[in-house]
């Protein structure tokens, strides 16, 4: 291959790539705005960015909890229920 062959065809995979990208972009935006309607309005007026909008759709509430485990109140109930079996 020549060099220009090479640049042509390099110009033609980032323009692939590009394409795709935006395509997947639109199917993520239009399956959040179905799957949360007015929220998804609300939320885009809210940060005035498509980007944050989506992303803080896709959070979980819970996402600023860490894993710690139960309570010491809890723990001595946890394993003398079901949970826990010594067969």
């Amino acid at each position: 291959m020549t060099s220009t062959q090479i640049a042509v065809l390099i110009v033609v995979v980032i323009a692939v790539v590009a394409v795709a990208a935006v395509l997947i972009l639109q199917n993520r935006t239009k399956k959040l705005r179905a799957r949360f309607g007015p929220e998804y309005d609300r939320a885009l007026a809210e940060t005035g960015n498509k980007f944050k909008a989506e992303n803080q759709d896709t959070k979980s509430p819970f996402a600023s909890r860490k894993n710690r485990p139960p309570p010491r109140t809890c723990a001595g109930a946890w394993f003398t229920t079901a949970h826990y079996s010594t067969n």
